[in-house]
Formats: C-alpha cells, structure tokens, sequence
C-alpha cells in the first residue's frame, strides 16, 4: 500500500513539474512573440542596422532573464 502510495506521489509531483515547464515555455514563447513583433516594428521605423543592434540587445537581455528564473 505505502508503494502505491509513494508511486502516486511521484506522479503527481511529475505532472506539476511538466506542466509548470510546459507554461514557463509557452509564456516565454509568447515574449519572444511579442518582442519579435516590437523589433520588427521598430526595424521598419529605423532601418535595418539600428533593428539588428536591438534585437541582439533584448535577446541577450531575455536569455539572462529567462536563465535567472529556472525552476
């Protein structure tokens, strides 16, 4: 009984984890959206070379970010 107790456990802590994996992704999945979105925007507006600059500036600023807020 304690078996199946402790197997029910772990899969229930199983499911959270991938679903809390699975949001965490489809959130910043929908950032890059939307900042690929905004710098498209911007390079429109500004041309291509100040575009490529922002983009290289708030990718690596979103990498460092999403690296700081692992599990």
């Amino acid at each position: 009984m304690q078996d199946q107790n402790d197997r029910t456990m772990l899969e229930t802590c199983l499911e959270k984890c991938v679903g809390s994996f699975q949001t965490k992704f489809r959130r910043e999945r929908i950032a890059l959206t939307a900042l690929d979105h905004k710098i498209w925007e911007k390079g429109v507006k500004e041309g291509p070379s100040r575009s490529l600059k922002a983009l290289s500036f708030h990718y690596n600023t979103f990498l460092r970010t999403s690296k700081r807020s692992e599990f």
